[in-house]
């Protein structure tokens, strides 16, 4: 199953249902999963604003004030972690004998935290945003 998303309509548009009509007529009256792939291809583009909001909405269980502070701690922790084992391998391919594989498992780790970094200053924006 495919992780990708899509903002679409609540409701179906009428290009959308035509798409899955035309898809369910062209099986031979079997519902496929091209159906639905053919409504997600005929929907229309959101307005900006929706994918603005969809994209920096914070998630409702961030709401509570005890999951926020434990999501964002392990993010700190996470984010430190993986800084450390950083400079832990950066520090290990001076060695002669590390070399190559260490430089590039510091930058995994590295790019690991980046990620946590990310979405640590993206939850505190929209916490800004919403405070």
């Amino acid at each position: 199953m495919t992780q990708q998303w899509k903002l679409v309509p609540v409701e179906p548009t009428e290009e959308m249902e035509a798409a899955a009509v035309g898809d369910y007529e062209q099986s031979g009256g079997t519902y496929r999963k091209s159906a639905y792939a053919a409504m997600l291809a005929a929907a229309p583009t959101p307005p900006a604003s929706a994918q603005d909001d969809a994209k920096h909405k914070r998630p409702d269980w961030m709401t509570c004030a005890m999951r926020h502070r434990m999501v964002t701690d392990n993010l700190r922790f996470s984010a430190s972690h993986m800084r450390d084992k950083e400079k832990r391998c950066r520090a290990a391919y001076q060695q002669e004998y590390m070399g190559a594989p260490m430089r590039w498992l510091a930058g995994v780790y590295a790019d690991a935290a980046a990620v946590f970094e990310a979405k640590l200053a993206a939850l505190s924006a929209s916490q800004q945003q919403e405070g």
